[in-house]
Order: C-alpha cells, then sequence, then structure tokens
C-alpha cells in the first residue's frame, strides 16, 4: 500500500499522466484503481476535512 501511497503523490507532485508512472511504482492501472476507490470512497475529502478541524484548533479557533 505505501508504494500506492507514493505513486499517488507522485502524480500529484509532477502532474504527469498516470501511464506515464516510472517503473519503480505499480502499474499505472493498479495506482490510478486504487486513487478512483479512495476519490469515490470520500477519503481525501475526509482527510482534508479532519486535517482542517485540526488546524483550526492548534491555532485556537472554533473549528
Amino acid at each position: 500500500m505505501r508504494r500506492i501511497i507514493e505513486a499517488l503523490l507522485y502524480v500529484l507532485r509532477w502532474g504527469c499522466p498516470w501511464r506515464l508512472l516510472p517503473d519503480s511504482f505499480p502499474p499505472w492501472g493498479t495506482a490510478y484503481g486504487w486513487f478512483s476507490e479512495l476519490r469515490d470512497g470520500g477519503v481525501f475529502e475526509s482527510l482534508n476535512h479532519h486535517l482542517f478541524q485540526r488546524d483550526r484548533a492548534r491555532l485556537g479557533r472554533a473549528p
């Protein structure tokens, strides 16, 4: 799973198409499949929400 997350971060960082992922990552279809599942399952939205709330609490603001 770590390599999948690293592949997702690679695509986000460098903006490359999924099909051009370097060979050091899992096949692009596998990485994209996981990305789609996480996106469609609301994982990224939930993660963003919780990090936002945590940062507001850290700054002493109302969540």
